[in-house]
């Protein structure tokens, strides 16, 4: 499997986490507000083909105000040894003219992680 799609798999576990903390697709709607990734650490430690089932698990390893740091275990197979991890750190945005760092939504609106 190319290194490319390892990213398009933890993309897809980062929407997956989004949706868990309620910033989904209508929180996005509604608050002009998503996460932008700031860094990402790939790490390839097996070898995995194309046809190999890979799964993701996802963790939140730290988080503040307006930051999530993830972390990100690849699995493939009946193995539970991983084949790569990766580690992303996500800033909290509003979208427009000129999108900037926002706070997340108080612990009684749904998506800050601290209140997860």
């Amino acid at each position: 499997m190319r290194d490319a799609y390892f990213v398009v798999a933890l993309s897809g576990a980062i929407d997956d986490l989004m949706d868990h903390l309620g910033l989904d697709a209508g929180y996005r709607e509604r608050t002009r507000c998503t996460l932008y990734t700031l860094e990402l650490h790939m790490h390839y430690l097996q070898e995995v083909k194309a046809t190999d089932r890979l799964e993701v698990a996802t963790s939140i390893l730290d988080a503040d105000g307006k930051r999530i740091h993830a972390g990100c275990r690849f699995t493939c197979g009946s193995s539970s040894e991983a084949v790569a991890t990766g580690d992303v750190m996500l800033l909290h945005v509003h979208q427009g003219d000129k999108p900037a760092s926002a706070p997340f939504p108080p612990r009684s609106q749904a998506g800050s992680p601290r209140s997860r």
